[in-house]
């Protein structure tokens, strides 16, 4: 039997930003502002375009690894704040310190920690935290994909490389890594959310997903019944107060919310459950679906791109910076995708990777599920289009509308 935090209802007006709902990371901010991984900056503000600093950075990281308590004890065995700075100043040095010995950052890597972390030194200490080898020689071939790899601290590549295998981070829609560039609040906390669940452990953590069947009361409490996924059951009692925030269609209320059908995917600690996410349509809904087709647009401008599905039916999709995309398995960006090209997408709050493929091996006769042919112009007369194809294949095309 699982129950409420005794804070739950407190967490849930602290995680309670204004300026991140509608936006596209919504989803990711609460789930680890739930876990006080990632913090306001008070006035329930959050500041999802904001910069993170390279303190903040490696804080972050400390309390994913669940060892923020360590960090108190230290500050506080610590004495006074340096002269002139504040309690926070205080904290600040005391978790990279604990990042240094940890092996987060290297000893004597020094630099203004106030300064904004780059997207490159992000990536190592996420490599760092999370003991990813890195990866040499031949099989650095997510590294090459990437437009401005050589501009990768040469030492650096190989825990870069580690990086995007894992799907931490990506290039962007132009396939640039962008190394000495600023990360936001926003970003950060999307490649938090990619790596929470290794940590679950060291924190005491369980997650859990599953379904409402019961809404009722035990002892008086108000009570829910949840059938996992596993096929196990959780009985969670709101006993004594306790409460836990629930996120559902932008908005987020309290464990009273949730409804008899409903889908949910939930965290728990030793103490009880920390906050619960219900999937866009709640009961009237199950798990979300990928839709199969075929690419019809990209709009880079709104982050959007439409598949028209088998049945004809179009369909349009958000992307970010961090959606990954493979082009017949091979890495490749959202600028590469063409029109016709068979789409497999795999959707969380938005699509987070794609799967797409293209035809050339069979030149002259295009599959189903392949309507695009691409090649060199090697000729054009008349009625006749002749391709030399990427196959190596040369192929002749009747560009005269066919009569049936």
């Amino acid at each position: 039997m699982l129950t409420g935090k005794t804070t739950g209802a407190q967490l849930r007006a602290n995680i309670d930003f204004t300026d991140i709902r509608g936006h596209w990371a919504q989803g990711y901010i609460l789930r680890m502002a739930a876990q006080s991984v990632i913090r306001g900056y008070g006035s329930r503000r959050f500041s999802p375009e904001g910069y993170v600093s390279r303190q903040e950075a490696l804080a972050m990281l400390v309390r994913i690894m669940g060892r923020e308590a360590e960090v108190q004890r230290r500050a506080a065995a610590g004495g006074m704040p340096p002269s002139g700075g504040s309690i926070f100043d205080l904290w600040a040095r005391e978790y990279i310190a604990l990042a240094e010995e940890i092996g987060i950052v290297g000893i004597g890597t020094g630099g203004n920690y106030q300064e904004y972390a780059t997207r490159e030194e992000v990536a190592v200490w996420f490599a760092n935290a999370m003991r990813l080898q890195p990866v040499y020689g031949a099989e650095q071939q997510y590294l090459y994909n990437l437009r401005d790899w050589q501009s990768i601290g040469l030492s650096n590549q190989p825990l870069v490389e580690a990086v995007l295998r894992e799907g931490i981070m990506r290039g962007d829609n132009r396939a640039y890594f962008n190394p000495a560039s600023r990360i936001r609040r926003s970003e950060i906390a999307v490649m938090l959310d990619a790596v929470a669940d290794r940590f679950y452990r060291f924190r005491g953590i369980n997650a859990y997903s599953g379904q409402v069947m019961q809404k009722g009361t035990l002892d008086g409490e108000e009570a829910l019944g949840i059938q996992n996924d596993d096929g196990s059951w959780n009985v969670v009692v709101l006993s004594g107060g306790t409460d836990f925030p629930v996120f559902r269609g932008g908005d987020l209320g309290l464990g009273g919310s949730l409804q008899v059908g409903d889908r949910v995917s939930y965290i728990a600690d030793g103490e009880g459950v920390l906050y619960a996410e219900v999937p866009t349509g709640g009961a009237a809904k199950t798990r979300t679906t990928s839709t199969n087709g075929f690419i019809r647009t990209v709009d880079p401008e709104r982050g959007q791109l439409s598949i028209t599905d088998y049945n004809g039916k179009v369909h349009s999709y958000r992307y970010s910076e961090n959606t990954g995309v493979t082009i017949n398995q091979r890495p490749a960006s959202i600028s590469d995708l063409k029109f016709g090209w068979r789409w497999r997408p795999h959707r969380g709050d938005l699509v987070d990777s794609v799967e797409s493929s293209y035809y050339v091996a069979q030149p002259g006769y295009i599959l189903p599920s392949g309507r695009v042919r691409t090649g060199r112009v090697t000729g054009l007369e008349d009625d006749t289009l002749v391709l030399a194809l990427d196959s190596g294949a040369a192929k002749s095309f009747c560009s005269r509308p066919i009569q049936w």
